[in-house]
């Protein structure tokens, strides 16, 4: 496959962790005719993840005495005074890393005397599942497990990215897509006029997307194109949509090292407000000389980061971009 080169530089995002991955891992990037630049986008969750999160969990559950569930990527998170669940935890706090959300509900059922906190942290991806145990807790009557939830929205990020960054073209998130489908992205492009194209994950379909946003800013023909129509529908995952609908509805969420974007997540419907604690979200604190914003929003690269590599290893994260398999910089680290 020829690319077709660029009459101007264009700037083109790949939004998902997993997209960043395997273009870093495939060393696609490399193979880009020298006008094209391909950047990274805010597809992690983790990495959105705001201090004030972690620090309203790791209060919560002292308050309580409970137990926190979390998937092990959150572990090592930094609140705004720097600690972590993986600090609470050595010092003495109880925090339990599980493979699936489900077993939180597993562990409270199990041990009844104890209260349990599930750290509900994601995407539409992820939402349906946290629906579930709703769903679940509710029917069982289980009062022992809370969820915190630190939910977002894509749609409403690319809307804040096209009205914020000089951003030419998106390749959006596949997984995200699959439960939200094609035609999430159609008022985006209505309003904003630019190149939405839905890829699978294999270097041959992202490559496939970049020609084909490649040939949408040349010829000045925009469209939502989905090149990954054995698992993406027009409508998306009605059924999981649903689930969404019932339980959680729009509110603004606050990203890390973004700030406030209007609509951009999802909270609690007042009626299942009582399986739920509450996490005020204010402050947006990243640590100094961090360059996650720029990175998350596609205004530079780790690589340009001056703690990249330095004081901010996978093993010792200053920055959540470093902390997730999916996070930028921890890709860009393990592949350089």
């Amino acid at each position: 496959m020829s690319l077709i080169h660029p009459t101007r530089p264009f700037k083109i995002m790949e939004v998902c962790g997993t997209h960043t991955a395997a273009i870093i891992h495939s060393g696609l990037r490399d193979l880009l005719p020298s006008g094209v630049r391909l950047v990274s986008g805010p597809g992690c969750p983790v990495c959105v993840t705001s201090a004030d999160y972690i620090d309203g969990v790791i209060i919560a559950a002292k308050g309580l005495d409970a137990v926190v569930a979390s998937f092990g990527d959150l572990f090592r998170v930094q609140g705004s005074s720097g600690s972590s669940f993986s600090s609470k935890r050595a010092e003495g706090q109880e925090f339990v890393s599980v493979y699936s959300p489900f077993d939180a509900i597993d562990l409270a059922r199990n041990n009844p005397q104890k209260i349990y906190i599930l750290a509900a942290v994601g995407f539409e991806t992820t939402v349906p599942l946290y629906a579930l145990i709703l769903e679940t807790i509710c029917r069982e009557g289980i009062k022992n497990l809370k969820l915190t939830f630190s939910l977002k929205t894509m749609p409403e990020a690319l809307g804040w990215l096209c009205r914020t960054q000089e951003i030419d073209g998106f390749i959006c998130p596949g997984h995200v897509s699959v439960i939200i489908g094609k035609s999430a992205y159609i008022p985006l492009f209505e309003k904003y006029r630019k190149p939405f194209v839905i890829s699978g994950f294999s270097p041959e379909e992202i490559l496939t997307a970049i020609q084909e946003i490649y040939t949408q800013l040349q010829t000045g023909f925009y469209s939502v194109k989905n090149l990954y129509p054995s698992v993406v529908e027009n409508q998306g995952n009605t059924r999981a949509k649903e689930l969404i609908e019932t339980y959680f509805m729009k509110s603004d969420g606050l990203w890390r090292g973004i700030g406030v974007i209007p609509n951009s997540a999802l909270a609690i419907r007042p009626e299942y407000a009582d399986y739920a604690i509450n996490i005020g979200e204010h402050e947006n604190n990243l640590p100094d000389g961090c360059h996650c914003a720029e990175i998350l929003t596609g205004q530079s690269t780790p690589d340009n980061c001056p703690l990249f590599g330095k004081v901010c290893r996978p093993e010792n994260p200053a920055g959540a971009c470093m902390v997730s398999a999916e996070g930028s910089c921890r890709i860009y680290y393990e592949n350089r």
